[in-house]
């Protein structure tokens, strides 16, 4: 399901990822994430948000130019907060590249997801990337997402899922 063992950090590149990179993003339609200061979920400083409403998705969105002759992949590790009334906490994570969907799944318990996106065909053009927080309650409870070391990568790790299989999924 795209899912895979996220990569080990160090501290000082796990502050870049999560710092840097993500303040590089503009919000859309929404009310900015925010860093999370202390400790969710055994990693520091991450970063919470939440839809608007159940209609209207957190966008991050961002452009960014890939590298010509070479695979680029995109990483990002989701969360979401304990089930802890009877609407739970779960959330849909979805990735869309230059408008079309590439990635779409629940988030739902407090583990850590880690998800690949094949940025590969795009190579040595630039591409809009949209990381959306989407709520799956229609009663606009329990959407907090929460992202770690979201990055790009020439690597793909385990488990990259390919435009096609990310369009045969649905």
């Amino acid at each position: 399901d795209g899912q895979t063992q996220p990569p080990e950090l160090t501290a000082e590149a796990h502050q870049i990822v999560s710092q840097v990179w993500a303040s590089q993003w503009i919000w859309q339609d929404t009310a900015p994430g925010q860093i999370v200061q202390d400790t969710f979920h055994q990693r520091p400083h991450v970063w919470q948000t939440q839809p608007a409403t159940s209609d209207r998705p957190f966008r991050w969105k961002r452009r960014v130019k890939l590298t010509a002759g070479q695979p680029s992949f995109l990483h990002l590790d989701v969360s979401s907060r304990p089930p802890v009334d009877k609407y739970g906490h779960e959330w849909s994570v979805q990735v869309v590249v230059n408008g079309k969907e590439s990635l779409n799944k629940v988030v739902k318990g407090a583990e850590w997801r880690h998800y690949v996106v094949d940025l590969s065909a795009h190579a040595g053009r630039e591409v809009e990337l949209e990381l959306w927080n989407k709520s799956d309650d229609a009663h606009g409870h329990g959407q907090f997402g929460y992202w770690d070391r979201v990055y790009l990568s020439s690597d793909p790790g385990v488990g990259a899922i390919s435009p096609s299989a990310a369009a045969a999924a649905r």
